[in-house]
């Protein structure tokens, strides 16, 4: 179950028919109305029709976990579900902000950063309680959340790159590789059970 933007992102998307045993797209339209004040990178991801969308998913099958993808996917985590709920925090949006706020020159843009930087810092931490684990890329993601997140909730498997392709620039986005990559998956899982008391992995 996923958004795109529009139809050609839709077509873009049949090769996932070859892979899973069940795909649903939708259109992203989401409820909320965007302000001059207020800036919200998480509920411009939530609409009613995906929400419902998603309850037919879960009352048309019964599902092992649920693995939501980025931090605006977290507004759809059921706080009453049983079913174990992953979350992957590919990128910590309050973070970013703070970047952007250290990076502009201009006093009222810098200023803007820094308030965009403590709002979504508010609301991030806020959204990520809700899944049962929160898997991060790097240990210096992760660090963004010591103290706002109980320790046994947090995960980091770092992403595999084709090296081939993607250049690495820097030993903090050190890619896992073969080995290295499985042990850190069977380890959140062995955790992840440990912390829901699963029977089975």
């Amino acid at each position: 179950l996923t958004f795109v933007e529009n139809e050609e992102e839709k077509e873009r998307s049949l090769p996932l028919y070859e892979f899973c045993s069940s795909v649903r797209i939708l259109i992203r339209n989401p409820d909320y109305i965007g302000s001059l004040f207020i800036y919200e990178p998480f509920d411009a991801f939530y609409s009613t029709a995906f929400q419902q969308a998603f309850y037919q998913e879960l009352e048309r099958e019964d599902f092992d976990i649920l693995h939501y993808e980025y931090a605006q996917m977290a507004s759809y985590v059921r706080k009453d579900c049983p079913i174990p709920q992953i979350l992957t925090e590919h990128e910590v949006n309050f973070a970013a902000c703070r970047i952007q706020a250290a990076l502009k020159t201009n006093v009222i843009q810098k200023f803007s950063w820094y308030y965009n930087y403590m709002q979504v810092m508010q609301r991030e931490i806020q959204l990520l309680q809700n899944p049962d684990k929160v898997i991060f890329m790097t240990p210096k993601d992760a660090g963004y959340f010591a103290g706002s997140l109980p320790e046994e909730k947090i995960s980091v498997i770092r992403t595999a790159l084709n090296e081939n392709v993607f250049r690495i620039f820097s030993t903090h986005t050190l890619p896992a590789r073969g080995d290295d990559l499985l042990e850190s998956i069977r380890a959140c899982i062995t955790r992840t059970n440990e912390t829901l008391k699963a029977d089975e992995p």
